[in-house]
C-alpha cells in the first residue's frame, strides 16, 4: 500500500471529498468513495449527518397567502453550523399548512385560510409560531392622479395612485416614467420635478402586473 498508485473519487463533493484516502465531509448527505488500482477497486458509503441544533429562535408570527411558499427565518442558532435538519418539525394542522426543508433553509406553504402552530423541538429547546393564512386578493385596476397635469420646467407635481379593490392583499405599486430623462422622481415625497419639456407618462404598476397611467406635460 506505500507503493501503490490509488486514485479516488466522490459520487457527490458537496457531501464528502477525498485526498490521498482522508475523507473530509462537507454537508449533510450521502456519497460513495471509490478507491482505483489498476484493475482493483473498493467503495464505501459515507454518510454525513448534520449538526445537531441546541437552541434556536421563531418568529412569533409567520403570515401567509394561500398557494404561497414562505420562508421561516430560524435564528440564533447554536451551534451555529447546526442544521436545522436535525429540529424535529411539525405543524399542527396539515390541512391550512405543509412544511419543508430546502438548501438549509425553512419553509411553509399555505393551504387553505385559517391558522395553526408550526413547533421545532431541538435537544434543549423547543419554540413555536403560529402560521396565518389568508385568501390573496389581487388587485383589479390602478387609477394614477396628478396634483398638477401640467407644469413647466424647474416645477413639481405630486402623484398618487387608488388600488381597487380595496381590499386588495398588496396595494404596494412601482413608479416608472416613460421618457424618464424629462423628469426627476422623488420616492421619498412622490413629487415629480420637470427637468425637460416634453409629455411624460407616469405609470404606476402593481405586483400583480396591473398598470395605471397618467400623462404628464411639462
Amino acid at each position: 500500500q506505500d507503493v501503490a498508485e490509488i486514485a479516488w473519487e466522490t459520487t457527490n463533493k458537496s457531501v464528502a471529498r477525498v485526498r490521498n484516502g482522508k475523507i473530509t465531509a462537507y454537508g449533510e448527505g450521502t456519497a460513495t468513495i471509490t478507491a482505483y488500482s489498476g484493475n482493483a477497486t473498493a467503495s464505501v458509503k459515507v454518510v454525513v449527518n448534520p449538526v445537531a441544533v441546541t437552541s434556536f429562535n421563531l418568529p412569533s408570527t409567520v403570515n401567509a397567502y394561500k398557494n404561497q411558499r414562505v420562508k421561516v427565518d430560524v435564528t440564533n442558532i447554536q451551534p451555529e453550523n447546526g442544521s436545522i435538519a436535525s429540529i424535529e418539525w411539525k405543524i399542527a394542522d396539515e390541512n391550512v399548512a405543509s412544511l419543508e426543508i430546502d438548501g438549509g433553509e425553512l419553509y411553509v406553504t399555505a393551504l387553505k385560510d385559517g391558522s395553526t402552530t408550526l413547533t421545532g423541538i431541538a435537544e434543549n429547546c423547543k419554540k413555536s409560531c403560529n402560521i396565518v393564512v389568508k385568501e390573496y386578493i389581487a388587485v383589479n385596476s390602478i387609477s394614477v392622479s396628478l396634483s398638477k397635469s401640467s407644469i413647466v420646467v424647474g416645477e413639481t407635481t405630486t402623484i398618487s395612485a387608488s388600488v381597487l379593490p380595496n381590499n386588495a392583499s398588496v396595494k404596494d405599486v412601482t413608479w416608472s416614467f416613460s421618457p424618464s430623462s424629462l423628469v426627476e422622481f422623488s420616492e421619498q415625497s412622490l413629487t415629480v420635478k420637470g427637468v425637460r419639456s416634453g409629455s411624460v407618462t407616469v405609470r404606476a404598476t402593481s405586483v400583480d402586473g396591473v398598470i395605471g397611467e397618467k400623462t404628464l406635460t411639462i
